[in-house]
This record gives structure tokens, C-alpha cells and sequence, in this order.
């Protein structure tokens, strides 16, 4: 007997240098890689999981940081079931944007919503949304880097305070570093969407935490901001500042 396959689209949005693409390496196999290295578009991971003898695959999208002005972010987060929005809990910038990641995730998820309309009252009953529309994917807030403590900028208190504001599914704490909270978390998001809340034994059992190197100097790429992380930050503030002031109406002239 072939075994059914449930499929799960997780997509992470966020700024450049908050580490998404660490997280998914730590998800996909414990890999972490110290070399800082942009997203460009989009990168695709997959796993196969088992939540209660119910097996999934879960596909996860790594959108790079400077897609926020990207006309083909729609496409990403297209059919996504959970999303993901990512900050450095060391950069209180990195938060602040997470609130235009979220506006720009809704705006887009309510312009699929007025596709699916039309569509509905075009087509009819052949239509898809005949059996219901796509359903809105649950949307988790993530605050990465809670190794580094000494460095935190971003506070528990702001990070529920976020999360209660603008009503999401719920909220994580990760260390792509030590592995603390990556996997427990992954099959939280997952196992919300089969309707499942996973118990606190089920959640201490996926909990692997993983020693930090503790050799690690102060050259190290993921303990110190490096120069090309700043600056993809600074492209995507520039990009971000471009999108505002199209929206308003207002001229952009690039000097």
C-alpha cells in the first residue's frame, strides 16, 4: 500500500542576515554553516516528517532578504500553509521591518484572496474555490539568534507584545548556532496545520540542542555583524524605503 503524503509549504520571510537560510540548513540535516552568504530569490529545502503516524512532507522556502520589493513574491508565498516571519533578536532594526514583512505578506495574501473571487464568479462551479477557498496559512513570529543573550536587543515581552498585536498562530525562539527550538518548532507549524497540538512531551522529545563551539573567536561571521551583512541590511532598508514612497505616490530619485 503506498502511503499517503500530506504537503506542507512553509515559506520564511525576513531581512537579510537574520539568519533564514542558517535555520533551514539546522532544520534540513543539523547543518550549520558560518559562512554569511545572501539569498538570491528564493532556495527550496524538503523533509519528510511524521507527526502522530501521519507523515509529511515539508517543503521550505528561504526567501531572500531583498525580495521585499520583488513582484514575484506573491509566487513564493503562493499555496504556503505557514509563513514564517524572521528576526534577529541581536538587531532591533531587523524587528522593526518584521511589521513591513507582515504588511506585505497580508497585502499579498488578500490580493489571492480577490484572485480566487473572480475566479469564482468567472468560472462557476468548475471554479476550485467551489469546494472552498485556499485556506490563509498560519503565521508564526521567529526570533533567531537566542545564543547570543549578551547581545539581545529584542525583548520576550516585545516579541508576544508583536504577536498579540497583530493576532498570529504564535510565536519561537531559535538558535540556527545551537540547534535550541529549530526542530520542535518546525513540527509545531506543522502539525498546526493537521489540526494537531503537539504535548510537552512530545515538543521536550524534539528538542536537541546542540553544544556551541565555545572556541569561537570574535572573527567568527555568525558572533559578529560582518561588513557584507550590513550592507545587504542597507540594500534592503533602500529597497523597502523605494516601495513606501511608490506606494505614496512620492518620486524616488536615486542620487
Amino acid at each position: 500500500m503506498v502511503e499517503s503524503l500530506t504537503q506542507c509549504k512553509l515559506v520564511l520571510l525576513g531581512n537579510g542576515s537574520v539568519g533564514k537560510t542558517s535555520l533551514c540548513a539546522r532544520f534540513k540535516d543539523d547543518g550549520f554553516h558560518r559562512v554569511y552568504k545572501q539569498t538570491i530569490g528564493v532556495d527550496f529545502y524538503e523533509r519528510r516528517m511524521k507527526i502522530r503516524e501521519r507523515s509529511i512532507v515539508m517543503q521550505v522556502w528561504d526567501v531572500g532578504g531583498q525580495s521585499v520589493a520583488s513582484g514575484m513574491l506573491p509566487q513564493y508565498i503562493f499555496g504556503a500553509a505557514v509563513l514564517f516571519l524572521c528576526y534577529d533578536v541581536t538587531d532591533t532594526n531587523s524587528f522593526a521591518d518584521a511589521q513591513d514583512w507582515l504588511g506585505l505578506a497580508n497585502k499579498t495574501l488578500d490580493k489571492v484572496c480577490e484572485n480566487e473571487e473572480d475566479k469564482v464568479i468567472k468560472d462557476g462551479a468548475n471554479s476550485i474555490n467551489s469546494i472552498g477557498k485556499t485556506p490563509q496559512p498560519a503565521i508564526f513570529l521567529v526570533g533567531n539568534k537566542v545564543d547570543l543573550e549578551h547581545l539581545r536587543r529584542v525583548t520576550k515581552e516585545q516579541h508576544e507584545g508583536f504577536i498579540s498585536r497583530n493576532s498570529l498562530s504564535g510565536g519561537f525562539f531559535m538558535s540556527a548556532r545551537s540547534g535550541e527550538n529549530v526542530l520542535s518548532s518546525f513540527y509545531q507549524a506543522a502539525a498546526s496545520q493537521l489540526g494537531i497540538k503537539l504535548d510537552e512531551a512530545e515538543v521536550n522529545s524534539l528538542q536537541r540542542i546542540l553544544a556551541v563551539d565555545q572556541g569561537a573567536g570574535e572573527g567568527d561571521s555568525d558572533s559578529v555583524r560582518t561588513d557584507f551583512a550590513d550592507e545587504i541590511e542597507r540594500q534592503d532598508k533602500e529597497a523597502m524605503e523605494r516601495r513606501r514612497k511608490k506606494e505614496t505616490g512620492m518620486c524616488c530619485q536615486i542620487i
